[in-house]
């Protein structure tokens, strides 16, 4: 189904769009196509790069603290201290970090700005329907349990909801320090989230209520389990449902029932060997994952299709001892890439 076609040293993955990848190599980024793998070098003597977004025939990211655009090979400064965070159409919504306090803008095509406000994201966000969910930053603390939504198009803000309040008040979760989120999508006007790894639930994005609550989790014969998913979940959205691969298990999240299914234990690979799953991506109808051996040889690399429920796919690197394979897989239509945690690139074609 896939076989390793190359390993490049020091390609270290910063990020990618839907076509490329974009790894520091060298000091500097090198920009590689997904499907064709040609390479071109996109910028040299690099000490800060985000995010890359297609924009208006070109490329729009943020190196050494400047916002940039290149098309044709021209690099344009956009701005010093801003940083894309997302588009909307044409617009730009970036973070400005250069002032105190930090802002959030809508910046139009001509450079002017729509709308400015007071504003730190952190890396826990999500836009449906040109609303932006959010955690925020005051000053150096991020604000773990507050969920917050903007109006990408009128920069309206409030406070959704204050979780810390919300199981104060309901005298749940007494025993843990700090409450937390993490969004996991948004369904039918209700933004899904696991709390805590203790309970996922779901928020009104207009009241900000809590609609429900999910704590425990069955077996496809209704019989309730103990523990629960800890977060981040790996793997993703396909449908109605959430799909979970990690550890040892399968399962998933109805989000027309609200329930959470264990579906199947994994106790072995391919070869009958023990198996642990700690990073997944889904594509399509596969999650592609890294795994070890439960005796810490994080060398496994696989490939679970979510209809047939099995393994369908797995290899194993050669790698040295204290070598890794500690990031989530990266897949186009013809390859797939892992890096591990000495900035070797694997690239692996598909067969069949």
């Amino acid at each position: 189904m896939y076989s390793i076609k190359e390993t490049r040293a020091d390609h270290m993955l910063m990020t990618d769009t839907a076509t490329d990848l974009y790894v520091f190599n060298q000091n500097g980024i090198t920009e590689i196509n997904k499907d064709a793998l040609a390479t071109r070098r996109f910028l040299s003597d690099v000490n800060d790069f985000g995010k890359v977004f297609p924009y208006r025939g070109g490329l729009l990211f943020n190196f050494n603290g400047n916002m940039a655009r290149e098309k044709d090979n021209v690099i344009t400064q956009m701005g010093e201290g801003l940083s894309p965070v997302l588009l909307d159409g044409e617009d730009i919504i970036a973070a400005e970090r250069v002032n105190t306090p930090h802002t959030l803008q809508r910046i139009k095509p001509d450079g002017s700005i729509q709308w400015e406000k007071e504003l730190k994201l952190s890396v826990e966000r999500l836009v449906h329907n040109g609303t932006l969910y959010f955690s925020r930053i005051d000053n150096v603390s991020v604000r773990f349990s507050i969920v917050n939504k903007l109006s990408l198009e009128t920069g309206e803000f409030k406070e959704l909801i204050n979780l810390d309040d919300y199981y104060h008040q309901k005298n749940l979760l007494t025993n843990v320090r700090m409450i937390r989120y993490h969004i996991l999508t948004c369904y039918e006007n209700t933004l899904v989230c696991l709390v805590n790894d203790k309970r996922i639930i779901g928020i009104d994005i207009e009241s900000g209520a809590v609609k429900w609550e999910v704590e425990e989790w069955y077996d496809r014969d209704g019989n309730k389990l103990d523990g629960f998913v800890g977060g981040p979940l790996q793997g993703g959205r396909y449908g109605d449902k959430i799909y979970i691969l990690q550890a040892a298990t399968f399962s998933c999240f109805d989000l027309q029932s609200n329930q959470l299914i264990q579906l199947k234990t994994i106790q072995h690979d391919l070869n009958g060997s023990p198996l642990f799953i700690k990073l997944g991506t889904l594509y399509k109808d596969k999650i592609f994952y890294t795994a070890d051996d439960k005796g810490r040889n994080w060398n496994r690399a696989g490939v679970f299709d979510i209809n047939k429920e099995e393994i369908i796919w797995q290899t194993e690197l050669p790698l040295s001892k204290g070598e890794m394979l500690n990031y989530n897989p990266v897949i186009s239509e013809k390859h797939f890439f892992i890096n591990d945690n000495v900035k070797n690139l694997y690239i692996f074609d598909k067969t069949s």
